[in-house]
């Protein structure tokens, strides 16, 4: 059996068109909270990217509650609660094995991300032209200005990158459609789990 994961690897964009740098530089001089996306693209959250495992994991999590509870009481002793609680066991195992094969690469990649974004913010902010801006961000890479600029980075208020503002609605949506999906999954594993239990006396 062949197990594929996905590594998640931070790539720089392009360098910044004139324009957008003029653009950044302007909002950044009105409002210094401004969110500087040097990307055509925003990036998934943690939860956006992997909302499917996490939901499985709570949702087996609840499963295997309710069958401890239903056990307390001794009303779970029978072929059907075992292999529910098969089921809800296959469940949060399969979400844990994936969300530590590809969960570590993403989060670097989102670190990495929002380091590039604030350093980029950084440098408009502290350059005067375009030109000025390019010499000191892609070609000295900061220079000596690097622990003023961790320093700087340390005292930013936490932002929420782009992706983080449109979770709220497309949440519901993904609850939804997950619990339907863990459903599934459960009834799957649990009639597979009886089968294979019922036949193996």
């Amino acid at each position: 059996m062949t197990i594929n994961w996905t590594i998640t690897k931070f790539i720089p964009p392009k360098p910044i068109a004139r324009e957008f740098f003029e653009i950044n530089k302007k909002k950044l001089l009105i409002n210094k909270g401004h969110y500087v996306n040097p990307f055509i693209f925003r990036e998934e959250s943690f939860y956006e990217k992997f909302h499917r495992e996490i939901h499985q994991l709570i949702f087996g999590a609840f499963i295997l509650l309710i069958m401890y509870i239903i056990n307390l009481f001794g009303g779970g002793d029978n072929i059907f609660a075992d292999s529910l609680l098969i089921a809800a066991s296959s469940l949060i195992v399969f979400s844990i094995v994936f969300l530590l094969l590809e969960g570590p690469s993403y989060k670097n990649f989102l670190d990495r991300r929002k380091r590039y974004d604030a350093c980029m913010k950084f440098a408009i902010l502290n350059s005067q032209s375009y030109e000025e801006f390019y010499d000191f961000f892609y070609t000295k890479k900061l220079g000596g200005r690097i622990q003023e600029f961790n320093v700087w980075y340390k005292e930013q208020p936490k932002q929420k990158p782009v992706a983080s503002l449109v979770v709220s609605k497309q949440m519901k949506e993904d609850i939804l459609s997950d619990f339907i999906f863990v459903t599934i999954l459960l009834v799957v594993f649990s009639v597979f789990a009886f089968l294979a239990m019922y036949f193996g006396k």
